[in-house]
């Protein structure tokens, strides 16, 4: 699967918003790293693609490097608090809906996240990198992320080119309880 040029580009623009981000990118990236820096991450972004099928629900990390569900519920020690899954179907489960309990959004919940944002539908990447520019400028000025998300909302869909909600509607957050 090709890498997304705007992708790319939205990685390097959060982690260079963050102190001691760390940036995995490329094909190079494997699954050892990312679940080494996930133990100690309190934010955690992802750019790029995803698989939701009866099969597999997972991040692709690379070639042949997927991060999935399994993976993050088998982590016990982390920290994490916020978890940005932008890339397609990410808050879907193997029955492709985010109501699957086995969906990488509610995974990251169940295993201790504050809370994620997760997109339940195959989003189009030039809205999602200029929804995540909006999101985390909202989020750095100190806001939580549900209002940090609506605020991003109601920024892309008074952009030209982005005013159906097919662009700005495709993220949601989801919370532990």
């Amino acid at each position: 699967m090709a890498q997304l040029s705007e992708a790319v580009e939205e990685a390097t623009e959060v982690a260079a918003s963050f102190r001691n981000a760390q940036l995995l990118s490329g094909d190079q990236t494997k699954l050892e790293e990312v679940l080494r820096g996930l133990r100690q991450a309190e934010l955690f972004h992802f750019a790029g693609h995803a698989v939701a099928t009866i099969r597999r629900v997972a991040l692709v990390l690379g070639e042949d490097s997927l991060l999935g569900a399994g993976d993050l519920a088998n982590l016990r020690s982390w920290n994490l608090k916020l978890a940005v899954l932008s890339g397609c179907d990410t808050a879907n489960g193997s029955d492709e809906s985010p109501a699957d309990v086995n969906s990488l959004a509610r995974t990251l919940v169940a295993a201790g996240a504050s809370s994620d944002v997760a997109s339940r539908w195959r989003v189009d990447s030039a809205a999602s990198s200029q929804m995540m520019r909006a999101f985390y400028s909202e989020l750095l000025s100190g806001k939580q992320p549900v209002r940090s998300l609506h605020a991003a909302e109601v920024a892309l869909r008074n952009m030209e080119g982005y005013r159906h909600p097919y662009y700005w509607r495709s993220l949601a957050v989801f919370r532990s309880s």
